[in-house]
């Protein structure tokens, strides 16, 4: 089996399409607009929503959505990023440390909250869930529902902040990042 032509178009592909499943077609090829960042942001949110209502929810079933919402901004600053990284991309704390909005302001001068609630989501995902150690297993076991609402939180505001300064409209975006959690 193999895959069909894929074009990626990072920044555009929200604002032009509104959407991740934009297919252009001619007479001789088909060609998908993906946007992986919003890909796994989806996932995330989808499996949020159907463990939400569960009257027990195991730590096997959170571990997948912590890592989709580091992995959608790990992509979305990654993938819209100037800076040039040898091929290999910089661990997401210096990723969106880096980034400065219009004003030449950094998430952490902008909103230290903010920025506070990505720290920790920051750590669950490098530290505890993408390189755990035994030492750290008891601390990953301990992760709660209420860890995953503030990442769930955190990631949305994180993208919407993102895109309001790269120029993207709400009116582009906004079905994607109007969840309440």
């Amino acid at each position: 089996m193999t895959l069909e032509k894929v074009e990626y178009i990072p920044k555009y592909a929200i604002c032009q399409t509104g959407a991740h499943e934009l297919v252009y077609q001619n007479e001789l090829i088909i060609t998908e607009i993906i946007n992986l960042q919003l890909q796994y942001w989806r996932d995330a949110v989808y499996l949020f929503r159907n463990i939400e209502k569960k009257e027990k929810v195991s730590i096997q079933s959170i571990i997948p959505i912590f890592l989709l919402l580091g992995q959608s901004l790990v992509t979305l600053f990654g993938l819209n990023s100037q800076d040039d990284h040898n091929n290999k991309v910089p661990p997401l704390s210096e990723l969106v440390s880096r980034f400065k909005d219009r004003n030449g302001n950094k998430l952490s001068q902008v909103n230290r909250k903010l920025y506070e609630n990505f720290k920790r989501l920051d750590y669950i995902y490098t530290s505890l869930i993408k390189h755990p150690t035994p030492k750290k297993m008891e601390e990953l076991i301990r992760l709660s529902f209420e860890d995953l609402l503030l990442s769930l939180r955190t990631t949305q505001e994180i993208w919407i902040w993102f895109m309001n300064e790269i120029g993207i409209e709400k009116v582009n975006y906004e079905k994607y990042f109007s969840e309440v959690f």
